[in-house]
């Protein structure tokens, strides 16, 4: 989830998360995407409060 949350969140022209685990699958799990989807619901709503 932290290779994912970087690679969405980080310019690929200067850094590129290219660890996921011992044995990184093929695409994210549904259930990290959902809490993913949650998580930045979540980061967008605090930011636009600020």
């Amino acid at each position: 989830m932290a290779a994912a949350f970087f690679n969405r969140l980080a310019d690929p022209a200067n850094a590129e998360g290219i660890s996921a685990g011992t044995e990184p699958g093929l695409r994210v799990h549904p259930e990290v995407l959902t809490v993913m989807q949650e998580v930045a619901s979540i980061w967008v709503e605090r930011n636009l409060r600020s």
